[in-house]
């Protein structure tokens, strides 16, 4: 059987007079794109079109009094403005306004020109074959290339259109001089290959653009795509391993029932403790594609602190009475009589991988635990502050914040040394954030750290 794999899109720009992508959906792709994004763009520069002609108009009554001429310019120039910018705001011209205002300003350089040319067939000073009709030509040109914000094809075949209006109107105004029409002519030609030059290097840069950020997305997309596959993968596979290791640990709990001999019961605590290692690394990778999936969720139900530090004592007292710690336990008195109402699982579970930390890298001394009363928020929650502190080996300062990311520790010897995945307070901080909480650690090295995280909870008297 033969498998097919899709590929990318063909991202090549083709080079040439007009631009384009050598991928169909890519090129229709960035025209829907540009459209839409140089809608406005393009409603603006016609508004600064609009109070160019009227004063371009005020400048050549000055110039050329000649009412009719001026006037005429007007009512041709002006209505097809004001159409234009009337238009852009319909939802038609969302998908054409290009050619529409394309064609409005070649309409508006014909009436100038029309105006100019009068000048030069009355024998006036600023005409269409002096400086001022070069001027007005090369305003033209840049705005149809560079202002108005069409596309390069569109604006090159308006462009050249301008250009065979302004050479026509020459010839026909200064038929008898073809030294001067070549003259004129050529400047012309000069000015279209500059502004069509300016406006070719602008779309490209346009499409290079729209092309990075294209990709961009594309590598996004594929990356999140990856992501969401590992989480699933790594969600499928760690039921599939949690399910039968609970099998061997509840039967290593029926063997150890019967365990006769020290050597049995030895060997017996040792699977079941592995095991327990082994399915906690599980929940914390379960609990991590459920935090990358944005699937893990609070279950709130009503607790007291004395019931939580209660669990958490069962959990971890026989361990730190293993390695010779003191354990102490604090509840700020105020909050001991007051039921909560939170997912007191998730809560444990914080404090639990706090303490289980504190566990891990404290060789003497002991760990304290403690809960005590802040100010209540503005939304009436009862705001407390849990602590973990120790008397291990602490933290360089500049670990503080690395240690709550995935996968990190405070130096690479950590792992080797202490073992664990790295995951605890990565989930603890995600854990803290979906409770509306902070989490943070103070510490220095060979001085002990101390974990912390606020969270704010519903409270009722017991």
């Amino acid at each position: 059987m033969t498998h097919h794999t899709a590929s990318a899109p063909d991202s090549t720009l083709a080079y040439g007079l007009f631009l384009r992508f050598l991928d169909s959906r890519l090129e229709k792709h960035f025209s829907a794109y540009y459209t839409d994004y140089y809608h406005r763009f393009a409603q603006a520069s016609l508004v600064l079109g609009l109070l160019l002609v009227l004063g371009d108009c005020a400048v050549d009554f000055m110039v050329f009094p000649d009412v009719s001429a001026n006037l005429g310019r007007l009512t041709l120039s002006v209505p097809l403005l004001l159409l234009a910018i009337g238009y852009s705001f319909t939802d038609a011209a969302r998908r054409n306004w290009q050619a529409v205002m394309a064609g409005s300003l070649v309409c508006i350089s014909l009436s100038l020109f029309w105006v100019l040319a009068r000048i030069d067939n009355q024998g006036g000073a600023g005409g269409l074959s002096s400086w001022v009709g070069v001027l007005n030509f090369t305003f033209l040109e840049l705005y149809i290339f560079v202002i108005l914000g069409v596309q390069f094809r569109i604006a090159f075949g308006a462009g050249l259109t301008i250009l065979a209006a302004f050479i026509y109107a020459i010839r026909a105004g200064i038929s008898s001089e073809l030294n001067a029409f070549a003259y004129w002519s050529y400047q012309a030609l000069t000015v279209f290959i500059l502004a069509a030059g300016v406006g070719w290097w602008r779309e490209w840069l346009i499409r290079r653009d729209f092309l990075a950020r294209t990709e961009l997305e594309r590598a996004r997309d594929a990356a999140e795509a990856a992501s969401l596959a590992k989480s699933t993968f790594l969600a499928n596979m760690s039921h599939e391993i949690r399910t039968p290791l609970n099998g061997i640990l509840g039967m290593a709990h029926l063997l150890q029932r019967g365990a006769t001999t020290p050597t049995q019961q030895h060997q017996l605590d040792k699977i079941i403790g592995s095991g327990r290692h082994l399915l906690g690394v599980i929940n914390d990778i379960l609990d991590l594609s459920r935090i990358e999936a944005d699937k893990l969720e609070l279950s709130p139900s009503p607790f007291t602190l004395p019931e939580l530090f209660h669990t958490l004592d069962g959990l971890i007292g026989g361990a730190a009475h293993d390695k010779g710690l003191l354990l102490a336990m604090d509840i700020d008195p105020t909050l001991g009589g007051l039921q909560f109402i939170g997912d007191s699982q998730r809560v444990g579970q914080v404090l639990l991988n706090l303490t289980g930390n504190a566990l891990k890298f404290t060789a003497e001394g002991g760990i304290s635990i403690r809960a005590h009363k802040l100010e209540d928020d503005e939304t009436g929650l009862v705001r407390i502050r849990f602590e973990v502190s120790d008397t291990g080996i602490g933290i360089p300062p500049e670990a503080l914040e690395r240690i709550f990311e995935a996968f990190e520790q405070a130096d690479h010897s950590t792992t080797r040394q202490y073992g664990g995945t790295g995951l605890g307070l990565a989930i603890s901080r995600h854990l803290v954030s979906l409770m509306g909480g902070s989490i943070g650690a103070d510490s220095q090295p060979g001085s002990g750290s101390t974990f912390w995280c606020v969270v704010g909870f519903a409270a009722t008297p017991t």
